[in-house]
């Protein structure tokens, strides 16, 4: 038995599903269910409101697919993907040394392509893409500019692209004939809609022309086809149902999608380049005339595919989850191409004209003031920061304004990317996809962005960049803090620099200053603006349960690994999903855990942090809190101490006031198994804390008497056995 695994399997780059396209799916047993389109062109299916997924089973009905089904379904969706892959890793090597593939004048090919059952609309005739394409300071309808502008602008004006647009050819077939999806979401036809589009432009067109460097092979070829393109028809605005027999945007080569594989994945029979004008056609790239609502559809699809022809890769989550951020709307190659309805897509960030050679961002080493930083839509710098242990994880910070082809970026502000180069994950196209494949098993997104509000979610993206309210820093203590995934050349997980200060100035300037040698860790005080005194996030636990709302059973079990050394007093210790779990089932009172030292200042400062209890009946609920050294002190109350009680299964948030002058630390104390996370020790801000802040309970003076385990035990301490037990609040010893 042998398969031809289609385009749309194999497909590794395309253009990302749009958010919001919704629809009304019937399925097999009558029932309806309203679906949102998910995914790409390798992997793309209809997910409910739920979270379960959906394909069409050929009859005009839906299914639904298990987990077990999905991951079979990426599995295939990577088999054979050197094709592109290898091509796409030539060009960045041409590109690292400086052989200057993409500045200077080229010429690009686009071929425009009607089926037999589908043409373009009158207006939208050669001459009108034509200026699309390459006419300077193109404004008609809704257009900002054409694609020669976007890439004028992205390379400061060091690559100028002329496209050569030919058509329309009539194809033979209609249009579901190439882009109707098999059983798996797949178009196994729309190859030959290039196929035949090359063959029937090749009396008019001279391929040899678009091969750029002379290795033999078509740099790119482009094909514009009539109607719609898959990725944002469904129910949009004006309330169409979509169709999903039209073609998915995407970008691909000829031999990789005609190469047959068998049942085990073996290749039986290798595709091949086309061949014309003494050339090899093989990379290609294609996207439809009209957009969801029925308009000529902007150029940040083009912007996009035009894009992996230059080398890059996709900074979606390409997996069939799709749950990672990447780089949200701030990015061409992850949403924004659909930025401004696809009209103004994102501009370049630093790493991608870094990584076409059209930008040197300067390295920072040494205590540095960046003052009038410059907008990227206005050809200003970037700055890199390098993890100097691990050459290939670095940040690039740099300044966007919504300005130029940035006008609609959510927000503007300081952008600061966490890059962690791997060339087999680049090269698989799964950069910000986490999870084992076939191929690579990756554990973290490797080109995302820092959060300046902590919220890694679409609908907060106008809040990412710094700086955000109070936040004006990037430290070893901030939240988020400045981590890494490679340890430093002092064995730190934390980049051994600051960026503190950070403003929004007049004009879209911004300014920041850098500060080397900045994560020492240890609950150092990195920048006095930050006044940070402890900050454990255990953010490099690696477990489950805790923050995925998980608090009993096999859960938290993984590893203790905080951030900073110094936890002591510890005989069971866990790692759960970035958060710590102390003690156990067996031993009342194991779960007892002491912070690092930290120095109180001699004025009043801010304790918060997240507890929740283990939930299950046997585990008490009482968990004390006590200041050791320092003369530290609950505010208030003089205490030394206080108990608390958690709630089961559930995290709660506690603050307190506390004062003292010298080193310090704090002893958690719990009835068995508790949750700790965000451990945060800081002078309050000028706002205050006092309207949320818990008072010590030094009310409950009682004389009630209690075990760590939270059992009552009477009043009088005398008559009870030895041992360690909490009246008034306090921890006594018997």
């Amino acid at each position: 038995m042998t398969l031809v695994l289609s385009l749309a399997t194999l497909a590794l780059n395309a253009v990302p599903a749009r958010r919001g396209v919704w629809r009304t799916a019937t399925l097999s047993d009558g029932n309806t269910v309203r679906v949102e389109l998910r995914g790409d062109e390798h992997l793309h299916y209809w997910q409910s409101a739920d979270g379960r997924r959906f394909l069409p089973d050929g009859d005009g009905r839906f299914r639904e697919i298990d987990t077990e089904a999905m991951g079979a379904m990426r599995r295939r969706a990577q088999v054979r993907r050197e094709g592109v892959q290898t091509r796409r890793r030539a060009a960045l090597r041409r590109v690292k040394t400086n052989q200057g593939l993409y500045e200077g004048n080229r010429r690009g090919l686009v071929i425009l392509v009607e089926f037999a059952d589908k043409s373009f609309q009158t207006a939208n005739d050669k001459a009108f893409f034509t200026r699309v394409a390459n006419e300077l300071g193109f404004r008609e309808g809704n257009f900002k500019g054409s694609v020669k502008d976007y890439f004028l602008a992205q390379s400061n004006g060091r690559f100028v692209l002329d496209f050569d647009v030919v058509g329309p050819v009539k194809l033979p077939n209609g249009y579901a004939y190439y882009g109707k999806n098999d059983g798996e979401g797949n178009e196994p036809h729309a190859v030959e809609m290039v196929k035949e589009a090359c063959e029937a432009a090749a009396d008019s067109v001279d391929f040899g022309r678009y091969d750029w460097d002379g290795d033999g092979y078509v740099d790119q070829v482009y094909v514009l086809y009539a109607g719609h393109g898959e990725a944002d028809y469904g129910t949009g605005s004006v309330g169409t149902q979509g169709d999903d027999d039209v073609v998915w945007p995407h970008e691909w080569t000829i031999s990789s999608a005609t190469t047959v594989y068998d049942s085990r994945g073996l290749v039986q029979h290798m595709g091949k380049p086309l061949e014309l004008d003494g050339v090899k056609v093989d990379t290609y790239a294609c996207s439809n005339e009209l957009d969801y609502a029925g308009k000529t559809a902007g150029v940040g699809t083009m912007c996009h595919e035009f894009t992996h022809c230059l080398g890059l890769p996709d900074f979606y989550d390409t997996s069939s989850q799709g749950s990672n951020f990447g780089m949200g709307d701030w990015d061409l190659m992850c949403s924004g191409s659909y930025n401004g309805d696809s009209y103004r897509p994102a501009g370049y960030t630093a790493y991608e004209k870094m990584v076409a050679g059209w930008l040197q961002p300067v390295e920072l080493k040494a205590d540095t003031l960046v003052a009038d930083m410059k907008p990227m839509s206005e050809h200003g710098a970037s700055y890199i920061i390098r993890n100097d242990g691990h050459d290939d994880e670095y940040y690039l910070v740099e300044n966007r304004q919504r300005t130029g082809w940035d006008t609609a970026l959510p927000g503007r502000g300081l952008l600061v990317t966490h890059v962690d180069y791997d060339e087999k994950i680049w090269f698989y196209n799964e950069v910000n996809t986490t999870g084992s494949s076939s191929y690579t098993k990756n554990n973290h997104q490797r080109l995302t962005i820092f959060h300046a509000d902590n919220s890694t979610t679409y609908t907060s993206q106008q809040t990412d960049l710094y700086p955000y309210g109070q936040k004006d820093s990037l430290t070893a203590t901030s939240v988020p803090a400045a981590r890494l995934y490679h340890s430093n050349a002092s064995g730190k997980k934390l980049m051994d620099g600051a960026l503190l200060g950070i403003q929004q100035q007049g004009g879209g300037l911004m300014t920041f200053r850098f500060r080397a040698n900045g994560a020492s860790g240890g609950g150092t005080v990195v920048d006095p603006s930050t006044e940070v005194l402890l900050h454990e996030t255990f953010d490099q636990c690696a477990g489950n349960g805790g923050n995925d709302n998980q608090f009993n059973g096999q859960v938290a079990s993984a590893v203790f690994t905080p951030d900073l050394p110094g936890w002591t007093d510890y005989v069971h210790a866990y790692g759960g999903k970035q958060c710590a779990r102390f003690g156990t089932s067996a031993s009342v009172g194991s779960g007892m855990v002491t912070s690092p030292a930290f120095t109180l200042p001699g004025d009043t400062v801010a304790l918060s942090f997240r507890a929740a209890g283990w939930d299950a009946r046997r585990d008490g609920m009482q968990l004390l809190l006590t200041l050791n050294g320092g003369n530290a002190r609950f505010v208030g109350s003089n205490a030394t101490d206080t108990v608390l009680t958690m709630a089961k299964g559930q995290w709660e948030v506690y603050k307190f006031r506390l004062a003292g002058k010298g080193s310090a630390s704090l002893t958690f104390s719990p009835s068995n198994r508790f949750f700790l996370d965000d451990v945060l020790v800081e002078r309050p801000l000028a706002t205050g804390i006092r309207a949320v802040e818990r008072r010590p309970q030094d009310g409950l003076r009682n004389g009630r008497i209690y075990t760590l385990g939270g059992q009552y035990v009477g009043v009088d301490l005398q008559r009870l056995p030895h041992g360690v037990y909490i009246q008034d609040g306090r921890k006594v010893v018997r």
